[in-house]
């Protein structure tokens, strides 16, 4: 059976939202580990790639500047941790606050 058949695709904060907004911390740590496990096994095969892939809610800086391994992944389990805990993604400017140099957590989410 190939992975493809085990996901059930759809959007994240579809997801969320129809869960009331948010994931309890327990519930959202669930989650992430089991994505971490998942990535952790899919890197021990990965190579430095260039390609600009992925959801632009997701993306890492890296990869926006064609080159990322590892560290692209790791920031996209964090926006995913961070829309799990919230409940909501940033939606203008997207690919402006990637890129910052300084990011700024005083903002709401």
């Amino acid at each position: 059976m190939s992975v493809e058949r085990l996901c059930e695709g759809g959007e994240l904060l579809d997801k969320i939202l129809s869960r009331g907004g948010r994931y309890t911390e327990e519930d959202a740590k669930v989650i992430v580990v089991q994505i971490l496990s998942i990535i952790a096994c899919c890197h021990l095969q990965d190579q430095r790639l260039n390609d600009i892939v992925g959801s632009a809610y997701y993306v890492a800086p890296e990869v926006l500047h064609r080159s990322y391994n590892v560290e692209a992944d790791m920031w996209s389990i964090g926006v995913i941790t961070y829309i799990l805990l919230c409940g909501s993604r940033a939606e203008s400017g997207i690919f402006r606050s990637v890129l910052r140099v300084d990011p700024n957590f005083n903002d709401t989410p």
